[in-house]
């Protein structure tokens, strides 16, 4: 009875331990593994078991935990004291994953990914499992990225949010989470332009990017943006959902900044 009571509020309660084929995928791939459930002190009924897909969302220029994806098993296990059991899992990573890109990886990026495991038990406290994953970008978002680079753009940082703030209001669009990659200038736009961010805005029959830029405000032209409050557009940038053309990308990019009058 003493136990049960005590596993009641988490001490000597069942544990739980995530096993992964693979921590490294992209979305659309699908990711598998073992729960591995041990039971406690006392015996405990396990209802059911899941599996949430987390990340970081820029609150208040904090990252707060964010839940992009719950994936449910249905399992009722009854675990006696000490006992183990083991149940297999499989799922395709949705589209929308971000992606955990990082521009320095010797600094801690704020876009972590993380797959968050969880025990249902009955008059108890839930135990919990977290493990960390790679997720690669799409490969038509790998090109895009790398059109903007080609078009003389260094990424500076990777970030992640539930809505856009686009000219001053929030903007809701179809991803459950909105991943924004900033650049700055590296050859000839430099002094022109501050700070270039692509947001990947939609991923249905199109690759769709919202993009944004912060003008110079160096000099007598930046200035005068600056007091008409005009120094920041925005623009949609499409391209085909297998965009395989890095080129196509930059000459896009180009022609919205020469469009900017950048």
């Amino acid at each position: 009875m003493v136990r049960r009571l005590l596993a009641s509020f988490g001490i000597g309660s069942a544990k739980v331990d995530t096993l992964l084929t693979s921590r490294t995928l992209r979305p659309g791939e699908r990711l598998e593994g073992i729960v591995h459930l041990r039971g406690g002190q006392a015996e405990q009924r396990v209802s059911g078991i899941y599996l949430d897909l987390m990340t970081h969302v820029e609150h208040d220029d904090r990252p707060t935990a964010h839940r992009v994806a719950r994936f449910d098993l249905e399992e009722d296990v009854r675990l006696g004291a000490g006992q183990e059991a083991e149940v297999l899992f499989s799922f395709v990573l949705p589209p929308y994953t971000p992606s955990t890109l990082a521009p320095d990886p010797q600094r801690p990026a704020r876009n972590q990914v993380w797959l968050r495991t969880g025990l249902s038990v009955a008059w108890g406290l839930d135990p919990q499992d977290s493990d960390p994953l790679e997720v690669l970008p799409l490969p038509a978002v790998e090109v895009a990225l790398e059109g903007v680079r080609q078009a003389g753009f260094r990424l500076e940082g990777v970030r992640n949010a539930t809505q856009l703030m686009l000219q001053g209001a929030w903007l809701s669009l179809p991803l459950p989470v909105l991943q924004t990659f900033s650049f700055v200038p590296t050859g000839g736009y430099q002094g022109r332009l501050d700070k270039l961010e692509l947001t990947l805005s939609d991923l249905g029959e199109e690759l769709e990017f919202v993009l944004q830029l912060d003008q110079s405000t160096s000099g007598l032209g930046g200035l005068i943006s600056d007091i008409r409050d005009t120094d920041e557009s925005a623009e949609r940038l499409r391209f085909p959902a297998d965009l395989d053309d890095p080129g196509l990308v930059r000459q896009r990019l180009e022609e919205a900044l020469e469009q900017a009058g950048v």
